[in-house]
């Protein structure tokens, strides 16, 4: 607000009201004094542990952390998450075409709902398989040469002759 005060209390005074944090939750913590994350575990590291799977219970393990649910939720969840709150927003907008993006995010998250308890199941299914991949099926390593050590010296070079040999 621009305007001359006598006072800092006055120019206090004249400010307009605090805007809430958040539509959604105006009692809500503002983003520089919000409670520390939970723990996640990268959709990555959950892919490369698939790759390197040789069992069943490693690649269920690995979608069973995907599904979670709680505190430290998995991707998919915080992936529906994410989708209702942005729904609630939109909702929230009192708009028409609020309205209608709510709705197209509020369709989304039930249908990622879906698919986590989809996906869920089939990872409990998975468990119960007891299965192991065959030998040929398993990735070979490649055929590199180990590396020497850093602390090993290098061979020999074999002893040069200082005669010279000549052929008649």
């Amino acid at each position: 607000m621009i305007g001359h005060y006598d006072h800092e209390s006055a120019a206090g005074q004249a400010l307009p009201r605090a805007v809430p944090p958040g539509v959604l939750r105006p009692d809500a913590a503002s983003r520089f004094n919000r409670p520390e994350p939970s723990p996640e575990r990268p959709v990555q590291e959950l892919l490369q542990e698939v790759i390197e799977a040789r069992t069943a219970g490693e690649v269920s393990e690995a979608l069973l952390t995907a599904t979670q649910q709680g505190y430290e939720a998995g991707p998919l969840v915080r992936l529906e998450r994410l989708l209702d709150t942005a729904a609630r927003f939109s909702y929230a907008l009192d708009t028409v075409r609020g309205q209608q993006l709510g709705a197209r995010l509020d369709a989304r998250g039930r249908q990622l709902a879906f698919l986590t308890r989809e996906v869920h199941d089939a990872a409990e299914d998975l468990t119960a398989t007891v299965g192991v991949l065959p030998p040929y099926r398993t990735p070979v390593p490649p055929r590199i040469r180990p590396r020497p050590a850093l602390t090993t010296t290098p061979p020999a070079w074999p002893p040069r002759s200082t005669a010279v040999t000549r052929r008649a």
